[in-house]
This record gives C-alpha cells, structure tokens and sequence, in this order.
C-alpha cells in the first residue's frame, strides 16, 4: 500500500516534468515561420477585399484643390501669314486675336501705324503702291460697343489693286494696339508683305492672213494654201487651218507654231507664206480657212475660201467657168432635148464642182428658165448631161450658167440652134 502511494507521487511529479517540457517546446515553435505550402487558405480580409468596390469608385469626395489656369495676358497673336501679294490673287495678310482681356473690358483696336515701301532700286519710300491700306487705318477691333469678344479671332487682309507699270516690291507695316490701357503699353509689331509687279497680258489677236490662195498638194486629200506674208513675222507665233464640209462647222486639221517648220516662209522670197491642208475630206463642197496666232495664243480673224473635193485639183476661190457647151440634140423622148457640157482647160472636173446649171431659152418670146428633169455625169466626156423637157431643141437660143456648191454663179455661154432639121447643134 505504502508502495502504490509512493509509485503515484512519482507518476505525478513525472507528468507535471511532461508537461513542462511540452509548454516550453511549444513556446520555441511559437517564433519560427511556418513551411510554405502549395496551397493557401486566404483570410478573411483577402475574401472581403475581392469583393470589395473599385478603389475609384470608393473615393468619391471631390479634389477641393484644382490645377489653376494659366495665366491670360495682354498680348497680340499673329497666325496664319501670307506674304506674297498679286493683283487679282489669292488672299494675302494674317489671322490676329488677343492673349487676354482688357482693362475693364475696355475697346481694343489695332492699326496701321506706319508704313515704308523699298523696290530694290529706289530708297524707302512711305505708303504702298498699288494697295488701298495705308497709315491710320484699323485692322481689327475687339470689344466694340461693350460686346465682350476679345477672344474671338479677326483675319486681316490686303487689297492689291492694278497699277500700270508697277514693279515689285516690298511693304513693311508696322501696327500699333491703341484703347485698353494694358494693350495700348505694347510695343508695335511690324510684317513685310511682297507686292508682285503687275503684268499686263496682251490679248490684241493679230491681222488675219490676206490674199488667201489655194492649189493642189502632194496627195488626193492635201491641198497647199498660201497667203501674204504677215507685215510682223516675228510676231506671229503659229497658224491653225480649218475645213467646213458642206456648210458645216469649221473643224481644226492644223496646229503648228512657225518653229516646227510646217509652215514654208520662203514664198517669192518671204512674200508670201503657205502650208500644205490635209487630210481634206472627199465627195463634199468644203471652205478653207487659214489664221495665225501670238505667243498669247491670241487668235486672228478669217477670210475663208472656197474648196472642192480635195480631189488634188485647184482650189476654187471664185465663181465657176463659163459652161463649155457640146452637142445639143433631141433626146430619146418626145420634146426632150439633151445638152451636152464639156470639161474645158480651167476646170477639168466640172461634174464634181457644179452643183447644178441654169438653163434659160428663147424660142421667139424671150428668154425664160426651164427645168432640167435629170442632170448626169458623163463618165466618157467627163463632163455632165442635161435632159430639158418639155422642149425641141430646135428652133432656140440658149443662155447656160452654172452654180456651185457656194451659191457662186458663173458667166453665160450662149449657143443658137435655128435649124430643127440638124439634129445636132454645135
């Protein structure tokens, strides 16, 4: 018994050593940082601050302290310059607006307060030629009338007006801010403008070309037009040819300048200038026109001429030849009569250049026109066939003329057939 008592003294006094062991190894562990883990259980702030509002959005009191502006001045600004000045040109001057406002909001106008011109061989000289702005003038004002608009830009511009042998030269403007107090205190400020030199065009078109003549050229469709010699050779910087087909529009076939050597200036020795016309359209009555223009291409004026087909034959520039009259004889019908009109040595090719005859008879009361029922060419003679009904070709005096293409009418050939026995009258 006495032995159980003393076991149990020991037993307790060895848990109490246990537990004071464990207390102090549990102490120690206590300052030591734990292992790392894969894994980690956020806390309890971490899940609150996930779901928390933007930061942005939780600060919403206002900044009570604001960037301040800058500073507004009294100062002139220029903008957008443009220096170069001409006649009739496109704007030349600058954009001007104030820094800030004015004293109590006062007028502010700037003007010309002086102005020297210097053309590169006089001295300065005062004011501008040729443009209406000049000392005293305002450009701009701001604040007129008690609107308060000295924010608002004003733009500025010169008037460049023509004067007559005005060279270039240059303008300086100095201006000048006069009203409000803190404006008027600014130093002026000066701009150079170049006034370009007024150049006058001449647009005074040449004389026309006279004594227009025209002949056959090189080909079918040329022909070689010629013309006095201009009294101002040098003046004459190009000519332009023009061909109308049946009285129709003038259309250009030749542009060249006297340079090209298109143009033979040579004629008779430089009396007479010419140029070959092509291409010259076919099968159709045609005017010719010739004018020559300056280095301005200021065109002359005109005097057309007639043409025919460009057959390569002379030009015609004047009233058709006398017909040349052949054989007159009864036609293959009752009171039908056939003349006979034959080529002759000034126009070989009467067919083409005759639009139609007149054919006027006497048979005893006078002279009359009487229809032609039918009008041929003659592909053996050459020449045309003209069927009069009604009518025997004999006893009657016959007057013929023929017409061309122009409304030209030629003289008249005469021819007499008395006798009705012969049945050719020539």
């Amino acid at each position: 018994m006495l032995l159980n008592k003393k076991s149990k003294r020991f037993l307790s006094i060895l848990i109490t050593v246990l537990v004071l062991i464990v207390t102090s190894c549990s102490s120690s562990g206590s300052e030591e940082y734990p292992e790392p883990s894969d894994e980690q259980t956020p806390s309890a702030n971490a899940i609150t601050d996930s779901i928390s509002e933007p930061e942005s959005e939780q600060n919403t009191e206002p900044n009570a302290e604001l960037e301040p502006l800058p500073d507004l001045e009294a100062k002139i600004i220029i903008t957008n310059i443009v220096s170069e000045c001409s006649p009739g040109g496109a704007y030349c001057g600058f954009d001007i607006r104030l820094g800030g406002p004015s004293d109590d909001n006062n007028e502010v106008s700037i003007t010309i307060q002086d102005v020297k011109q210097a053309t590169g061989v006089e001295d300065l000289s005062n004011g501008c030629d040729g443009v209406n702005e000049d000392v005293g003038d305002s450009i701009a004002t701001f604040n007129s009338g008690g609107v308060t608009d000295w924010d608002v830009g004003r733009g500025f511009g010169l008037t460049v007006v023509s004067i007559e042998n005005t060279v270039t030269r240059t303008c300086t403007f100095t201006f000048n801010a006069e009203g409000a107090a803190n404006y008027q205190s600014l130093e002026p400020f000066s701009y150079t403008f170049t006034i370009n030199k007024i150049v006058e065009i001449d647009t005074t078109p040449p004389e026309p070309p006279v004594n227009v003549s025209c002949s056959p050229g090189g080909g079918s469709t040329e022909f070689f037009l010629e013309w006095d010699a201009p009294s101002d050779p040098d003046a004459i910087f190009g000519i332009y040819v023009y061909v109308s087909k049946n009285g129709g529009s003038y259309n250009r076939i030749i542009n060249t300048v006297i340079s090209d050597g298109q143009v033979n200036t040579d004629i008779d020795s430089g009396a007479r200038w010419g140029v070959t016309a092509y291409p010259i359209p076919s099968d159709a009555p045609l005017m010719l026109a010739v004018t020559v223009f300056d280095k301005n291409y200021n065109e002359s004026g005109w005097w057309p001429i007639d043409a025919y087909f460009g057959s390569g034959l002379d030009c015609f520039t004047g009233p058709p030849p006398t017909p040349n009259i052949g054989i007159i004889s009864p036609a293959g019908g009752s009171m039908e009569t056939s003349i006979q009109i034959l080529p002759n040595g000034t126009d070989p090719a009467p067919a083409e250049d005759i639009s139609y005859y007149q054919v006027l008879i006497d048979s005893g009361t006078g002279f009359e026109e009487i229809p032609i029922s039918s009008q041929q060419n003659n592909l053996a003679t050459g020449g045309v066939d003209l069927i009069i009904y009604p009518l025997n070709h004999a006893p009657v005096d016959y007057q013929i003329k023929a017409v061309d293409y122009h409304g030209n009418v030629s003289a008249t050939a005469s021819r007499s057939c008395p006798d009705p026995a012969l049945m050719e009258c020539n």
